[in-house]
């Protein structure tokens, strides 16, 4: 199966990597409307360089 890349939300990829680079702990909801990726903008935060950083609930 071809996975396919993660196009687009480059502001919002943005200003999630900044909170990390803070290193203080923080909640973050994420809503908005139906279909427009934010599972796969969670599934983003998960990847390997962010992963020690991120709780998922």
């Amino acid at each position: 199966m071809v996975e396919w890349g993660f196009y687009g939300r480059r502001q919002e990829r943005a200003q999630l990597a900044q909170m990390f680079s803070r290193g203080r702990w923080f909640f973050l909801q994420i809503s908005g409307r139906r279909r427009i990726g934010k599972t796969r903008l969670v599934q983003q935060l998960r990847q390997p360089e962010w992963r020690e950083r991120v709780l998922v609930i």
